[in-house]
């Protein structure tokens, strides 16, 4: 595919491929033989191949699939990444997850880990792989997904999510605490009195308290409650 092509006014235009239609197709009959194609021009920063990678990686066995998540997470940070469709990556991530792909975890910290946004004058605010909206409306199944297939390691990095989130929106004090959520998130149940303004955390907070009721079925509840108490 050709690489990425600036305009005259400095916009950048991102040429078709067309090619990529015939092997998201033929990855279903020769899943091996395309992977090996998609692993060859897969550091493209075409967004079309890039589409075509992702579109692929959804419908290729997890094991083959999972080989392209290296360039996947790349895409995140490239000039055309927000569009990239949400709902796939999400997919995507969900189902390693669920079928036992290590590289799942790494795709869904690649999305969904909270990280200081760079945007000028926005020392305080958070960001992630995924805008804040796409972020809260994919997140609730990929965490299920995060803890249902890693079980009490799931949690814990869903706990470190969190704590990170927290340390990125708010200074700490003298006592070296970060954790203000009491501000933004008041109730851990649904209520009326969180505020709502802080999508990422309180997507965060709701796979959390989701995620421990689901392991609070097969585990002692002293078990997650030392998980929940710990900090990273």
């Amino acid at each position: 595919p050709d690489d990425l092509e600036e305009r005259a006014d400095g916009a950048l235009f991102s040429p078709p491929w067309p090619e990529g239609e015939y092997l998201v197709v033929a990855g279903e009959s020769f899943p091996e033989h395309v992977t090996e194609i998609l692993e060859r021009i897969a550091e493209t920063r075409n967004l079309e191949a890039q589409r075509t990678v992702l579109a692929c990686a959804q419908r290729l066995p997890a094991s083959v699939a999972g080989r392209l998540v290296r360039f996947i997470r790349g895409y995140l940070s490239q000039p055309f990444s927000k569009w990239l469709d949400p709902t796939e990556l999400a997919g995507l991530a969900e189902r390693l997850l669920l079928e036992g792909e290590r590289r799942g975890v790494d795709l869904a910290e690649a999305l969904y880990l909270p990280r200081r946004s760079a945007r000028e004058g926005s020392a305080r605010e958070a960001e992630a792989g995924l805008e804040a909206y796409w972020y809260a409306e994919t997140f609730p199944q990929v965490a299920k997904a995060l803890v249902e297939a890693r079980g009490l390691q799931g949690l814990k990095k869903l706990c470190r999510w969190l704590d990170r989130y927290q340390k990125v929106i708010s200074p700490a004090d003298a006592q070296g605490n970060s954790d203000f959520s009491y501000i933004w998130r008041p109730s851990i149940a649904p209520s009326d009195q969180n505020t709502g303004y802080e999508e990422i955390g309180e997507a965060l907070v709701d796979a959390v308290r989701d995620g421990a009721a689901l392991l609070a079925q097969v585990h002692e509840p002293i078990v997650i409650h030392e998980i929940l108490a710990s900090r990273s």
